[in-house]
Order: C-alpha cells, then sequence, then structure tokens
C-alpha cells in the first residue's frame, strides 16, 4: 500500500487555514456536547428560553411583509362598444367603481380613463 510521505502530506496555504479552523471548532462542539450531555436540564431550560424568546418576537415583530400601499391591488381594463365617447365611458366606469364599492370588494378605486388612440 502507498503512504504518502510525511513531508509530502504537509498541508499548506489555504487548505492547512480552513483545517485549523475547522478542528477548533470541532474541540468546542465537542466541549459543549460533553458539558450538555450531563445536564439534561441545561438542554431543557434553553429550549424553553428559546420557545418564549421565539412568542415574544412574533408578537413584537410586525407581520405585514408588504406595506398596505402594495397589497391588494388590481387593475381593471374595459374597453367600450365600438362608436362608444368619451362621456359614455367615464360614465359606465364609474357606475363599475361604484358597484366594487358598494359589494365590499373594494375599499376605495382610483380611476384613469384614457381615450383610445385611433388607428
Amino acid at each position: 500500500m502507498l503512504n504518502p510521505a510525511a513531508s509530502a502530506y504537509h498541508q499548506r496555504g489555504f487548505n492547512n487555514w480552513v483545517n485549523g479552523r475547522l478542528d477548533t471548532l470541532t474541540r468546542w462542539y465537542r466541549a459543549l456536547v460533553g458539558k450538555v450531555v450531563g445536564r439534561g436540564w441545561l438542554l431543557a431550560v434553553a429550549m424553553v428560553t428559546t420557545f418564549v424568546a421565539s412568542g415574544l418576537l412574533f408578537k413584537l415583530v410586525p407581520s405585514e411583509l408588504a406595506p398596505p400601499e402594495d397589497r391588494g391591488s388590481f387593475q381593471v381594463s374595459l374597453t367600450g362598444p365600438e362608436g362608444a365617447g368619451y362621456d359614455y365611458t367615464v360614465q359606465q366606469v364609474q357606475q363599475a367603481e361604484q358597484q366594487r364599492l358598494a359589494d365590499g370588494l373594494a375599499e376605495r378605486a382610483a380611476v384613469a380613463v384614457r381615450q383610445a388612440l385611433q388607428p
């Protein structure tokens, strides 16, 4: 079986740095687990503390991820019958707006009526 020579096996540079950090982390984790295994109550206290902190943060942090002006909006495009004038279209749009507000499907409405470009 081939075995690497001692001088060729020596790690240098970035690999050595990473392995050193991983070895330090391994030693720290082993020491922590050794302390916790002998004290089950310490783990229970940590779990209860975590649950209580999570519940407090849940109540304190706002639940909305988007501001109110960005939620629940939609856009409607209406096309009137051929030959319909601007005044007729405005009247129909206002009627549709009032129906949506009366139905409770919308709290407020912003309406923009534009004339179509003639080909």
